[in-house]
């Protein structure tokens, strides 16, 4: 993760002492001609008392990110709007951070969709999932 977070310069994606996912983040990284890009969206599975949704949904979550150095905060702010559904998503777009509010959820279901795009970025895609972080690190404790 370290290699791929280094590719799009300091900060574009959230290291796990950043961010705690509480969402999964599903990362989709292509190589393509032109400016580099970043994309944020919202996959709906589930609604707001997380029944499944007959029909999954794709918001777009804010305008083309063209600047690496957005790319964390905006992330963040769409795991906002996923914790918080009774809230319109485009809200968190501006609200102010830190978020002072307590998060409706601690969990979802609901995952941000990250496309990036840009010359020499390496076509690969991999999902981030909540506690991974803290999996991997009671799976180093010794007893």
């Amino acid at each position: 993760m370290h290699q791929v977070r280094s590719d799009f310069g300091p900060g574009s994606i959230p290291s796990p002492q950043t961010l705690l996912p509480r969402c999964p983040t599903e990362c989709r990284l292509s190589s393509s001609e032109g400016h580099w890009r970043a994309l944020v969206s919202i996959r709906l599975i589930v609604d707001n008392y997380g029944r499944p949704l007959q029909r999954p949904t794709i918001q777009r979550f804010g305008d083309t990110i063209t600047s690496k150095a957005d790319v964390e905060e905006r992330i963040k702010r769409a795991q906002l709007a996923i914790l918080n559904p009774g809230i319109a998503a485009e809200d968190f777009l501006t609200v102010d951070l830190p978020f002072s509010e307590t998060n409706e959820s601690r969990f979802s279901k609901n995952s941000i969709i990250l496309d990036i795009s840009g010359p020499g970025v390496d076509d690969l895609a991999f999902v981030d999932l909540p506690g991974a972080c803290q999996a991997s690190r009671f799976a180093l404790v010794d007893d």
